[in-house]
């Protein structure tokens, strides 16, 4: 996926573009992420790297957090579901 013109404070003043690539496996989804501006490719030797790396880890977090939630709330409609179900025995 490409997105052009994205605007992130923490990493660049002027709007960059992000190419990203998510890929699913059995032990959880890969994102690979490269961030350019002017032309130029963020790496691991940039000055960027350590906003670039707190931002991506940010986002696994947050993203973490969310599936995590997600699940929590569907076993426990399906608990409510079940204890409705016994209720009625």
């Amino acid at each position: 996926m490409e997105s052009v013109n994205v605007l992130i404070p923490s990493i660049e003043d002027t709007a960059i573009v992000v190419y990203s690539n998510f890929n699913q496996t059995p032990e959880g989804v890969y994102m690979n992420v490269f961030f350019v501006s002017h032309g130029t490719y963020f790496n691991n030797a940039s000055s960027k790297s350590a906003a670039i790396n707190k931002l991506l880890k940010e986002f696994a977090r947050i993203t973490a957090y969310d599936a995590v939630n997600e699940r929590l709330e569907n076993e426990a409609k399906q608990l409510e579901k079940l204890e409705k179900e016994q209720r009625g025995l």
